[in-house]
């Protein structure tokens, strides 16, 4: 289990994450099987720039370019990522991005799982990939609040290049379910 939080007030930003990948290893692997939670938190967001949350978080995780194989795999196997973010002192809460791979350099496979004996993958907040990453729902049920690439407003919002992000590829397989929720200030 991992948490982080970012509280500040005044005219200010806030920043949490739980886990950020950066550099390069071979063939990468993250596996969640507990809860990852990372809570941003400012009293007047909006007009400072705002609070940012990660769950787990891909920023310049190079790759070997001789070895086309080279993949970074994350796995949520029953497990609880929340990603959110409070403008507001932690009045009411939005989605922050629970996973986010959209700068992750190589491709990425996420592996959403339900957990052993019925159990349920629970997550909050957005999941972002770029072009040729694959989210593949197997194994029981996962529970999403939130949207799947959400970036294309959120890469605009900070001046990066809106056309890094993409579709990727969403596949559920039988045994998979995706259920989905749409209630970003609602109980996580």
């Amino acid at each position: 289990d991992t948490a982080a939080t970012a509280s500040v007030s005044g005219l200010a930003e806030a920043g949490a994450t739980g886990i950020l990948l950066s550099g390069w290893v071979p063939n990468a692997e993250v596996t969640n099987t507990g809860t990852i939670m990372a809570s941003a938190v400012t009293a007047n967001g909006h007009d400072a720039g705002g609070s940012r949350a990660g769950g787990i978080r891909v920023d310049g995780y190079y790759y070997d370019e001789t070895n086309p194989k080279d993949l970074l795999t994350i796995t949520n196997t029953g497990g609880t990522i929340i990603a959110r973010t409070s403008d507001d002192k932690g009045a009411t809460w939005q989605w922050g991005d629970a996973i986010n791979t959209v700068y992750a350099g190589s491709k990425v496979a996420i592996n959403l799982n339900g957990g052993a004996n019925g159990g349920v993958g629970t997550i909050y907040g957005n999941i972002n990939v770029q072009y040729g990453d694959v989210i593949t729902v197997a194994n029981g049920e996962t529970q999403l609040n939130g949207v799947i690439n959400a970036q294309d407003w959120a890469v605009v919002a900070d001046n990066a290049v809106p056309s890094i992000g993409g579709p990727g590829a969403l596949t559920i397989v039988k045994g998979g379910t995706l259920y989905l929720r749409d209630n970003p200030e609602g109980t996580f």
